[in-house]
């Protein structure tokens, strides 16, 4: 479960078909570059700055919580929503790349499991989508829409953007450092995660945990194989 801004939930369905899709292009660029001992930024600072096999343990922590209905919600803090940041990002990145590439491939397949998860998450709401802003047919190459549709996506998950704020905290008296945090409702822990204490010698065992979770039936333990529901 996950404390969306839509509430207490489990992703499911093509949304949640959405989340695993990314995170699998994202396993294996991070286990690429670590191949050829590079680093690789995903547009995210707080997750960049993270050695990778500390990204694939966030990836694990935040992929079993967003796609279990019987996992405990973990506490937000400034990692964990940025992890969940870098994916919705990464799908975007994903589109601008085959978009580009249209000149030697066809290919919609990103397009389209963006698509699928708007058209799935619109019929779920009950409400109709503004006419001004349509879900973008798969032949779309128009990059702005589907930034933002990348982004509503997000906005049914994050509530904000709280984690890119991290550096007006840096190097602040605790009692700056409090009072901001009142003024603008942050947790007063939301800044103090640590990242997950690993190596490039745990990288192998993450990722086969990581891939066991995405590769796993949907919700295979919960309410008998049943996708989630929202509280």
């Amino acid at each position: 479960m996950w404390h969306t801004s839509a509430g207490l939930r489990a992703l499911a369905g093509a949304e949640a078909r959405l989340i695993r899709e990314a995170v699998d292009s994202m396993a294996d660029t991070i286990c690429m570059n670590v191949d050829q001992g590079e680093l690789q930024e995903f547009g995210v600072s707080a997750f960049d700055r993270l050695e990778p096999a500390q990204q694939l343990a966030m990836l694990c922590d935040v992929v079993e919580a967003l796609l279990s209905e019987t996992r405990e919600a973990p506490e937000l803090t400034f990692l964990n929503e940025a992890a969940v940041a870098a994916i919705y990002q990464t799908l975007y990145h994903n589109v601008e790349l085959e978009i580009e590439s249209t000149e030697v491939s066809d290919s919609t397949a990103w397009r389209a499991i963006i698509r699928n998860a708007s058209v799935e998450t619109d019929a779920a709401d009950g409400s109709p989508r503004d006419a001004e802003c349509p879900v973008p047919e798969l032949s779309s190459r128009d990059l702005n829409d589907w930034s933002l549709e990348v982004g509503i996506l997000a906005s049914r998950v994050l509530h904000d953007a709280d984690w890119e704020m991290e550096d007006l905290f840096v190097d602040q008296p605790p009692d700056a450092s409090r009072a901001l945090k009142q003024l603008i409702a942050i947790d007063g822990d939301y800044f103090v995660a640590v990242p997950p204490d690993c190596d490039e010698d745990d990288v192998e065992l993450l990722l086969k945990r990581l891939r066991a979770v995405l590769h796993a039936p949907e919700n295979p333990l919960d309410n008998g194989g049943q996708t989630g529901s929202r509280d």
